[in-house]
């Protein structure tokens, strides 16, 4: 058996130093190999890293910051620590560094996975440089190198359906499985995760209920704990990722009690019961009393981010983002005046709306919802074409009374100045359908499930917590209209 190693003679003890690796430099083999035979030539990659090496402490107890510099073939590696110089003034043989590595970075990647550090945002999970240098004490950023590498084996991960690398930290977004102690589990338990979006369901009713955009320990009141109790010690049965988050299957209450609760968390309450109830006043698409609380540069935030989501922008050209820890999103930062400028005045255009109109007090778009209803509205009366076969949420019951659902139909109309259409479906035609309850249009080459349909294509992304919520509407304007018809009829129902 080999080894190789740095001899010495006639040493009284090996003087080791306590050494940071801020930077990983792996050259090509023929480079490290020229490297390792010259090391007091200057190169480069040194002269170009020189602010990262130095050394402090007081003398006996110095920690060297280094460079680690390795081959693209070679499990060996060197410290280097150059003073400001750009070769290698001090320097370290490493054998075998790159098991060391790999070995490091996959306890680190455990440990990330644990939970323990990091936030939930927008169904990702946020994770800054500086907190894993605080909890890990590894220097690790989008160019040093070791980031990558530590991407590299959380994307290996099962539970890991992708991670990347941002300039603050990393981004990822988990597959989340039914968990195998989950019927041990209650919600108050999963709420100690820090959830945001989350929909809440009944394991018998398949259909989802409002967005809550933050859900965590400290959501509730004393009071709304006690109120909500049986909610919160309902069992959670399944935990699954959705296209607007987490949705969360819960047992052992009843389903209306659920769908209260989370209602309530949305503002679809009185004040002083919220007031009473809850801490958070994060909410996504709240239509409460309580939600009027807003100024103009969150309207402004909001249309912004809505024509981002729609539109599709990469994330790494838009210039908002959401911070789950307080529901809501925000300018990402170093954003310029010009920037926020010339997407708000793309996307007043897109609703077809004035600066002073958007930002009059009182209009009704204000929350995420509505102005995704009314991005919809406006797009869709371009996108829409007499004759398109679509997948839209039914505006009248089928079958009898709460038979709603997503149907499918025929565009026959489209009225451009209500943002509504009319649809045939296949026993008679619904008019005054808002745009934007129309979700997506058939089309025979794609076969995979959209909002539980195949080949159906998303129009302009799919929402199924807005759809779900749209179902709601509804059904609650069809019963509000059913009602008041029946009394100024006596009792002969609505003339359809």
């Amino acid at each position: 058996m080999k080894i190789k190693g740095i001899m010495m003679r006639k040493e009284p003890q090996f003087r080791l130093h306590e050494c940071s690796i801020e930077k990983l430099v792996v050259l090509p083999e023929p480079e490290y190999r020229q490297f390792c035979t010259k090391m007091l030539a200057d190169y480069d990659f040194i002269a170009e890293n020189r602010e990262l090496m130095y050394v402090e402490g007081a003398p006996g107890a110095e920690t060297y910051h280094c460079l680690l510099v390795m081959g693209e073939d070679s499990e060996d590696g060197v410290l280097v620590e150059s003073e400001g110089a750009g070769y290698a003034r001090y320097a370290s043989y490493q054998p075998y560094i790159k098991s060391y590595l790999r070995e490091q970075l996959r306890m680190a990647a455990d440990d990330i996975l644990r939970g323990e550090m990091g936030k939930q945002a927008d169904g990702s999970w946020l994770i800054g440089w500086d907190d894993i240098k605080e909890h890990l004490d590894i220097t690790v950023s989008r160019t040093n190198g070791i980031g990558q590498l530590l991407v590299e084996e959380l994307n290996r991960r099962e539970e890991v359906a992708e991670a990347i690398a941002t300039e603050d930290g990393m981004e990822m977004s988990m597959i989340l499985a039914r968990n195998q102690n989950a019927d041990m589990m209650d919600l108050f338990s999963v709420m100690g995760c820090n959830l945001t979006d989350v929909c809440l369901c009944h394991e018998q009713q398949n259909r989802y209920n409002e967005v809550i955009a933050k859900l965590n320990p400290s959501t509730l009141t004393a009071e709304g704990r006690k109120e909500w109790s049986d909610i919160l010690s309902a069992k959670v049965t399944g935990i699954t990722p959705g296209c607007a988050g987490i949705h969360v299957t819960l047992s052992g209450c009843e389903a209306q009690r659920i769908s209260d609760f989370a209602g309530m968390l949305a503002g679809h309450c009185q004040v002083e019961e919220y007031e009473r109830w809850v801490r958070d006043e994060g909410r996504n698409y709240a239509q409460g009393a309580l939600s009027q609380k807003t100024d103009s540069i969150t309207r402004k935030i909001n249309l912004i981010a809505t024509y981002e989501e729609l539109f599709g922008i990469p994330k790494e050209q838009r210039i908002t983002h959401y911070f789950g820890d307080y529901g809501d999103h925000f300018f990402n930062q170093g954003v310029t005046e010009e920037e926020i400028s010339k997407a708000y005045h793309k996307a007043l255009d897109v609703i077809e709306m004035e600066d002073m109109d958007f930002q009059e007090p009182g209009n009704k778009y204000v929350h995420r919802g509505e102005v995704i209803a009314r991005m919809r509205d406006c797009l869709l009366q371009k996108e829409l074409k007499l004759g398109d076969q679509v997948l839209f949420v039914a505006t009248q019951p089928y079958g009898g009374p709460g038979d709603f659902a997503f149907r499918g139909g025929i565009v026959e109309s489209v009225d451009t100045w209500k943002k509504t259409c009319s649809v045939r479906s296949d026993f008679f035609t619904m008019d005054d359908v808002p745009l934007h309850y129309v979700l997506g249009r058939y089309n025979p080459d794609i076969r995979e499930k959209h909002y539980g349909k195949e080949c159906v294509e998303p129009l302009f992304g799919e929402h199924e917590a807005l759809a779900q919520q749209y179902l709601r509407e509804a059904e609650e304007d069809w019963n509000e209209r059913w009602e008041e018809s029946e009394s100024q009829s006596g009792g002969m129902g609505m003339n359809l």
